[in-house]
């Protein structure tokens, strides 16, 4: 064997050598303090206990909830305890209020006869202009204009007496106007609100009796659906029989976002 063989083998025992007391003191060292181990109840104020709790189980401590009480019961580390304190902070937060929305209702009288009642309003040619390609009435007035706001996720309602003719001095009629559920959602537009249980009821008085008894309302004509309204546009909702065969009310609605 030559020397220089020699001496390499020399310094890698060397280096052997001193290196076992360096791992093995690391290996029978004191081991570092173990984190204290804490509990806590974090009570929530607005967000819903299981989806919190879903979300702070990726901290891995122990996680109990009651969603009854709204509140959650964590067992870790002191500082994954408070990480769980910081996360719960900004999820608990109250939601966004709801917004309130606006809509309009106009009845429109169809009929295969001219008929007296008040002009078409400008707003509505548009619309006209559609229902008179699709439909083969010959004269369209305006019966009533109501107004109804409903906050985003609720309903509303409105009552109320209208001409049951087209003649603005005959009999009134008792309607009622109502949305069961509203829900405001963005599209690629704009704004659009799904009506889920739009209902309108239209009580039309029978014929006057022999005498001139009064009328009695026994007659009910109505429409009812859900339906999408795209934020500002003039949606035609549907038609029903009015008063007579050749005659036709026309629901048109439209909805704005007032905040």
């Amino acid at each position: 064997m030559t020397k220089r063989k020699v001496l390499f083998l020399v310094s890698i025992l060397t280096v052997l050598a001193l290196s076992v007391p360096i791992g093995a003191q690391q290996k029978n060292g004191p081991e570092p303090p173990q984190e204290k181990t804490v509990s806590k109840i974090f009570e929530l104020k607005y967000a819903d206990v299981a989806s919190v709790a879903g979300v702070i189980n990726v901290f891995g401590a122990q996680v109990h909830l009651n969603s009854g009480l709204k509140i959650i019961g964590v067992n870790g580390t002191a500082s994954t305890v408070e990480a769980i304190g910081e996360a719960i902070k900004k999820l608990d937060v109250p939601p966004p209020p709801s917004k309130n929305i606006d809509f309009t209702a106009y009845f429109i009288i169809a009929s295969d006869k001219p008929i007296r009642g008040e002009e078409i309003p400008p707003e509505l040619h548009g619309v006209m202009s559609q229902l008179r390609a699709a439909l083969a009435y010959k004269d369209y007035r305006l019966l009533n204009k109501v107004l109804l706001r409903a906050r985003d996720g609720g309903g509303s309602s409105v009552t109320g007496v209208t001409q049951a003719a087209n003649d603005p001095e005959g009999p009134q009629a008792n309607f009622t106007f109502s949305l069961d559920h509203t829900h405001l959602s963005p599209d690629g537009t704009g704004s659009s609100v799904r009506i889920n249980g739009l209902h309108f009821l239209l009580d039309l008085p029978s014929p006057p009796k022999a005498g001139g008894a009064n009328l009695f309302f026994g007659t009910k004509s109505g429409i009812s659906t859900n339906v999408d309204v795209p934020e500002g546009e003039k949606v035609v909702i549907g038609k029903t029989t009015f008063n007579s065969p050749e005659n036709a009310l026309i629901l048109v609605l439209t909805a704005k976002v007032v905040g």
